[in-house]
């Protein structure tokens, strides 16, 4: 992987990353968070000018606070998946989707009429995205001992995990 890490926030690459999906997780978040709070709740086409935005402020500010928690807990989740598996960190992943299910409910499942460019529907897409990667690719993806590549054991202690 290229980007963040553990060590450091310089994006530096990390080869046979194996928390690749814990790296990839808070980057699909982070553009759920983009996609609701500049483009479902900013009036961005430039047709109808001085249109509304295709969700209500009120709604935007709930999203935005459920969005918060989700991440605190999101954060929680996936540093867990550095250390050994235990319930604190399955709990933190649990109050993750718990909290991604709960911003799932608030968006209207039916496309806004001043939507035109159906920005609503593009939250549904990115949330059922993100379940998919946290359930089929991220949760199977951490070992037992949890993710060792971007810890600060030497790389030829951890297992590769290509193999």
């Amino acid at each position: 992987t290229y980007g963040p890490t553990l060590l450091s926030t310089v994006p530096v690459l990390t080869t046979g990353n194996d928390a690749v999906f814990a790296r990839l997780m808070p980057r699909l978040y982070g553009e759920l968070g983009y996609a609701q709070r500049e483009l479902a709740c900013k009036q961005v086409d430039p047709v109808p000018s001085g249109g509304a935005a295709p969700l209500p402020t009120n709604l935007c500010a709930t999203l935005a606070s459920i969005w918060l928690n989700g991440l605190e807990k999101l954060n929680k989740c996936i540093q867990a998946g550095f250390t050994p598996k235990q319930s604190a960190g399955d709990e933190n992943c649990q109050s993750f989707v718990s909290q991604l299910n709960n911003f799932s409910s608030r968006v209207p499942t039916v496309t806004p009429l001043h939507d035109v460019a159906n920005r609503v529907g593009e939250l549904q897409a990115r949330i059922s995205t993100l379940l998919h990667v946290y359930q089929v690719r991220y949760l199977p993806s951490i070992p037992a001992g949890g993710f060792c590549r971007e810890t600060s054991s030497s790389p030829t202690t951890c297992p590769d995990p290509w193999n």
